[in-house]
């Protein structure tokens, strides 16, 4: 719940693309926290336009954040290391306006002594600031401001450095045991040779077929062209008749000239099967390399669960350099959520109280987090309550865990809780796995005509397992829908009887006698010796 405030899809769309076009993507993962002046509006007149407010500091983010670092942004001490964890520093340099940066550092201690370029701000002396002088011909406006955040994990260093004023020095907030820096890095596809940071693109990568397909296109154009329009030959005797004729030809023009044997159109031929041939197999290349048909969502001949299956297996083996990069990126930034969530999360809320005298006291408070879907040791699935506390001494009872959650199983929600405390976590080390399905956008249709398929072999094939395990073939199906079992009614109704009177039953009010099974009188025989009419 962090990371999908935001469509993921959407991210994993832009990473995709950002990756194949630049060669390389690099991501932050951090955790935003800041306050803001912001005005509350108490009373507003419509029709006079006068309105009374209030102003109060309210905290403006209180999140993890998920940012694309611009590959011009990012500055690191060695080219031929891969790893962006192995290297020896990276710096991250940005340039933001007077609001973005109040907004993100306006509540640090010496934020007060940063100036702009023109002067504006409180004067500190030059000691102590970083490169004072040189700041200022790298920012280009008076608003503009130079944002220097400094990593070293190796000599567990932490920097924030903006325009020259050193605004925290800290050692590696990410990372208990073994620090890490806070980004997660990954190519398109690599270079050959020795290895190198960045990797290469899909343009620059197909840039020598793109080019051959480029001269194939332009030659066909132009023959194609020189095909309808054809320059006319002529025989040297209407030489001079035909230069003069020339300036002034248009659709109704007429040239007169002493011998017709001597002038016709040059035979030029058209573009031939061979030559479009040439150019379908050049962009075949091109194809293996970035999108085919399965890929383009171009349906096949029919809807067979093995059908569908071939089409996604042919379209994850021309994806698969590609996306299993992808998928070590998400590991990376996975990994990266864990540890600011377990530094950020885990921590208490101070608040503040103020008095009726104006005296003011602190209250801590800490989190509990939600976390819906789980599955219980019961079997059953639904939310997951984990409360985070200071210290042993307050965590609840299991009494009153069991109260709050009759409260909410009264209510239909089925609901558990648990309580540990805030230091609980810190010892435990984390290995996180992508499910390569999960990564991208699951084709439904697939596990639902695999599994139509399987129940209906198994009941033709195998009647009685297949009337003997409904209810796993049940949860199988349910399953390919992305649906819960739990809201269905596995049990199956009573038959009624119909109570019999004498061995006959009841007739239903109201049912035909056709729907009653009643048999149709015939009609009487004719008399004897009489000619039935």
């Amino acid at each position: 719940q962090s990371r999908y405030k935001a469509n993921p899809e959407t991210e994993i769309f832009w990473e995709a693309w950002t990756a194949a076009t630049q060669g390389t993507i690099i991501k932050y993962d951090g955790y935003l926290k800041t306050k803001y002046k912001r005005k509350f509006i108490k009373s507003y007149d419509l029709i006079t336009g006068e309105m009374e407010f209030e102003e109060k500091e309210i905290e403006v983010a209180d999140e993890c954040v998920d940012v694309l670092v611009p590959l011009s942004e990012l500055f690191i001490k060695d080219f031929h290391i891969h790893d962006i964890q192995e290297q020896p520093a990276i710096a991250w340099i940005r340039y933001l306006d007077k609001d973005a940066v109040e907004k993100e550092f306006g509540q640090y201690k010496n934020y007060q002594y940063v100036l702009d370029k023109g002067g504006a701000g409180t004067y500190q002396s030059e000691t102590e600031t970083f490169f004072y002088q040189r700041w200022k011909d790298r920012v280009e406006a008076e608003n503009d401001y130079e944002v220097i955040k400094y990593y070293n994990r190796f000599k567990d260093k932490y920097n924030i450095i903006v325009n020259g004023v050193l605004l925290l020095s800290a050692p590696m907030l990410w990372g208990r045991k073994d620090k890490v820096y806070p980004f997660a890095k990954q190519i398109f596809e690599p270079f050959s040779g020795r290895p190198f940071f960045y990797g290469n693109s899909l343009p620059n990568a197909n840039m020598d077929v793109q080019d051959v397909i480029n001269t194939l296109y332009n030659m066909s154009l132009d023959k194609t062209y020189r095909s309808l329009n054809p320059p006319l030959l002529a025989g040297i005797r209407n030489k001079d008749l035909l230069e003069m004729e020339n300036e002034k030809i248009g659709m109704e023009t007429t040239i007169y000239v002493e011998d017709i044997n001597q002038v016709q159109f040059q035979r030029i031929p058209g573009i031939t099967d061979s030559e479009m041939a040439m150019i379908k197999w050049v962009s075949q290349g091109m194809d293996l390399g970035t999108i085919d048909i399965n890929q383009q969502g171009i349906a096949g001949r029919g809807v067979t669960a093995r059908e569908i299956v071939i089409a996604n297996e042919n379209a994850k083996r021309i994806k698969g350099i590609f996306f299993t990069f992808l998928t070590d990126l998400w590991v990376q930034k996975t990994k990266l959520r864990i540890l600011n969530i377990l530094m950020n999360y885990t921590q208490p809320k101070v608040e503040e109280i103020v008095g009726p005298e104006g005296a003011k006291t602190y209250r801590e408070s800490f989190r509990t987090i939600l976390v819906e879907g789980s599955k219980f040791p019961t079997g059953e699935t639904g939310m997951l309550a984990i409360q985070f506390v200071g210290t042993r001494e307050a965590l609840p009872t299991q009494k009153e865990l069991d109260i709050e959650e009759e409260k909410y199983n009264l209510q239909g929600i089925k609901f558990q809780k648990i309580a540990i405390t805030s230091d609980y976590l810190d010892n435990f080390e984390y290995d996180v796995q992508v499910i390569p399905e999960s990564l991208y956008q699951k084709d439904s249709a697939e596990a639902q005509a695999i599994v139509q398929e399987k129940i209906r072999t198994m009941a033709l094939f195998f009647p009685q397992i297949f009337i003997a395990n409904q209810d796993i073939l049940f949860g199988d199906f349910i399953d390919a829908y992305g649906e819960d079992p739990t809201k269905y009614n596995l049990t199956p109704p009573v038959p009624m009887e119909i109570p019999e009177i004498g061995g006959i039953p009841l007739e239903e009010e109201g049912t035909p006698p056709v729907e009653r099974g009643e048999l149709t009188p015939l009609p009487p025989l004719p008399p004897v010796g009489r000619p039935a009419t």
